[in-house]
């Protein structure tokens, strides 16, 4: 399987219409907040006419901060958004169509193997994105694009800054969601009430497949009382009963291909956060980036982004010789 078959979860993601890929309902981590100020520096000195790469854009979220950046001082950049996922922002995001609509955007675009011209861009960005590719081939090919007295910044997830620490929490309940089978607790109801319903069943059978579902749910619920992420199993929780009670007005077979995509979505959602977790960078890793940039010809420096005692990510900011 391919690096862009591997990369399936991530299109399911972007095709939800989110801009942010990690912790979305907490806007330090998203675009809109703290991260986003800090870009506002970096974007308001590029001039007009400056040619940007997003590197594993996902949505476009840092692209857009770039296009608004643009739009509101009355400078025109030429922006590109590239992802390895199947993107497609302009079907799938509502927010600020005017904006979006500023920024081109390719999907296929492995970030360690760039299909563009060397010296081709004027400013490489990314945002939570890059570090998935690996620094340590990424950086370098960024370096490799970009033009003499060009520049990047990446923002980067930090080990043990807010979002690998959300992502490890919600990893913490995988042996328990594994071991409440809702799913396919919920297919059995369907079928054996649906079985009733057609004369094919009987009420005990029904009644029992029923039983089973619910009691599935109500152990899981009890069992993550008081765990900080319960929000996440309520959801699922909530959508899987929502299901259930639409037998009253929707086909079996219909509601069983929902029941499918919530358990596709699930395992997407628990490779987003492995994959995060997995691609947060400590300051040794952060260090490496920075040496394997020098050798490409760029000057960089790092730094934390804090927001008070949270660490929120580390910044890479660089120019080229």
């Amino acid at each position: 399987m391919t690096e862009e078959e591997n990369s399936w979860f991530w299109q399911d993601y972007w095709q939800q219409g989110q801009l942010a890929c990690c912790l979305a309902d907490d806007l330090r981590a998203g675009y809109d907040g703290v991260l986003a100020d800090a870009w506002v520096d970096f974007f308001e000195s590029l001039a007009g006419g400056t040619s940007i790469l997003d590197i594993c854009t996902g949505n476009g979220g840092a692209a857009l901060l770039a296009a608004k950046a643009g739009h509101n001082s009355g400078r025109a950049f030429d922006i590109l958004g590239a992802d390895l996922a199947a993107i497609e922002p302009m079907a799938y995001v509502q927010a600020a169509p005017e904006l979006m609509r500023a920024i081109r955007f390719e999907g296929g675009v492995d970030a360690a193997a760039l299909p563009y011209e060397d010296a081709q861009f004027d400013a490489v960005i990314s945002q939570f994105g890059i570090e998935y590719a690996g620094l340590l081939r990424a950086g370098p090919e960024a370096a490799r694009v970009l033009k003499s007295g060009g520049r990047l910044r990446f923002v980067i997830h930090a080990a043990q800054g807010i979002a690998e620490a959300g992502a490890r929490e919600e990893l913490a309940l995988v042996p328990t969601l594994g071991s409440a089978h809702l799913h396919d607790a919920l297919r059995q109801a369907l079928i054996a009430v649906d079985s009733l319903t057609h004369g094919h069943g009987t009420r005990p059978a029904a009644d029992a497949a029923v039983e089973y579902f619910v009691g599935e749910m109500e152990s899981l619920d009890a069992r993550l009382k008081d765990h900080p992420n319960q929000a996440t199993i309520l959801t699922l929780g909530r959508r899987l009963l929502g299901l259930f009670e639409s037998m009253e007005t929707v086909p079996v077979p219909d509601i069983l291909k929902k029941v499918d995509a919530s358990e596709r979505s699930v395992e997407a959602h628990l490779l987003r956060l492995e994959s995060l977790a997995a691609a947060a960078a400590n300051e040794g890793d952060i260090i490496a980036a920075i040496d394997a940039l020098e050798t490409a010809g760029m000057g960089a420096g790092f730094h934390a982004l804090m927001d008070g005692a949270d660490m929120l990510a580390w910044v890479i900011e660089g120019q080229k010789a």
